[in-house]
């Protein structure tokens, strides 16, 4: 399942630069305590056009705390809002238009508290049908 071919230049670094930010803390309550906080975004046509987009946040160690979401799409905001975190880990899901051509998503997830931040990319190509409402 590899959605992101087309970007995994992007992904790499990001994962290269992560694995230095989740270097072991020497106390729980370090106010410098490392984030192990990961996001995934995907994004796929669904059936009628629009497209579902799904973040899937990894926050090992965070329970209970609160992230701030921000998604965009070519650039606009499509969420934006508030999670607290119960178990260590949450999605957010958004459907949204398909524009035409290819649509670019980005998300960030900041923890509130700490600061730490992770952000991911991807993008759907466009082609199929174009409705006109």
């Amino acid at each position: 399942m590899n959605r992101k071919s087309l970007a995994i230049g992007m992904i790499i670094p990001l994962a290269a630069a992560s694995a230095v930010a989740t270097a072991p803390a020497a106390s729980a309550r370090d106010s410098h305590h490392r984030s192990s906080i990961s996001c995934d975004l995907s994004a796929s046509r669904v059936h009628g056009g629009d497209i579902k987009v799904v973040l899937d946040v990894d926050s090992k160690g965070y329970q209970g705390r609160y992230f701030k979401v921000r998604i965009w799409q070519n650039g606009d905001t499509i969420v934006h809002r508030t999670v607290r975190d119960r178990d260590g880990d949450f999605k957010v899901r958004k459907y949204t238009d398909n524009e035409r051509g290819t649509d670019w998503f980005k998300a960030t997830v900041k923890n509130e508290r700490t600061g730490d931040r992770c952000t991911d990319w991807v993008r759907v190509s466009g082609g199929g049908h174009h409705h006109n409402h």
